[in-house]
């Protein structure tokens, strides 16, 4: 019973945190076809393509969460770590344009391949993106994204100008059952340290109230 619970949370969280970004493209391709703006076409045909994303995205989790045996598996393939981060901003950019979001790519490399589950990175990025979105909140703010690539390990960290969090909370950030949010389920940062930690890389977090947040992921280039 507390695997079953356990997994259904787990489920209930990858599944949350799509849905309000999709709500919103929804909105945004609503109030574009109503405003008939000259770059409306664009914003419609943005919008439905990070539906269509979003929504495979889901199918992927569920089918995973499905096959137990895979869920604590790597499926390593060789990508363009910068094209995949790019993407993601991309896609939050059309929807918070509140929040600026910056990618800064060491020696401005235009592609940074390497041999990881690109799934499950996509999982880590989305998580810590998506915490910081939501501390910013509805606010003007900036979440600072920059890449790495060092003695065949990469380095990507995640730095927001949110509220931040206490050294109390903080250190129990990894934790499977804490959470600070009032509908939060708990799992996403001890989703995202498993996924780091089966990829053999370590996350550090550092934060100080009021100035906000700084997310370290430490990777290899290849995972064996």
């Amino acid at each position: 019973m507390k695997t079953i619970i356990k997994l259904g949370r787990r489920v209930a969280h990858e599944v949350k945190n799509p849905l309000t970004p999709i709500k919103l493209s929804a909105e945004q391709i609503l109030k574009s076809l109503e405003d008939k703006s000259p770059d409306y076409e664009e914003i419609v045909k943005q919008s439905v393509n990070y539906i269509i994303d979003e929504t495979d995205h889901l199918k992927k989790v569920s089918y995973g969460f499905l096959d137990l045996s895979r869920l604590e598996e790597i499926d390593a393939r060789e990508f363009d770590l910068v094209e995949l981060i790019g993407e993601e901003l991309f896609n939050v950019r059309q929807i918070y344009s509140h929040i600026h979001f910056p990618l800064d790519v060491t020696g401005n490399a235009e592609t940074v391949m390497v041999t990881l589950d690109k799934f499950k990175i996509k999982q880590v990025l989305k998580n810590l993106i998506n915490n910081s979105i939501e501390a910013i909140g509805e606010i003007k703010g900036e979440v600072r994204l920059s890449l790495k690539k060092e003695n065949h390990r990469v380095i990507i960290e995640i730095k927001d100008n949110g509220p931040g969090m206490e050294k109390s909370e903080f250190d129990r950030a990894f934790e499977a059952d804490y959470s600070t949010k009032d509908i939060g389920t708990g799992l996403g940062l001890f989703i995202v340290k498993r996924i780091v930690e089966l990829h053999k890389g370590h996350i550090e977090i550092r934060s100080e109230k009021n100035k906000g947040t700084h997310v370290i992921l430490d990777l290899p280039e290849t995972f064996s």
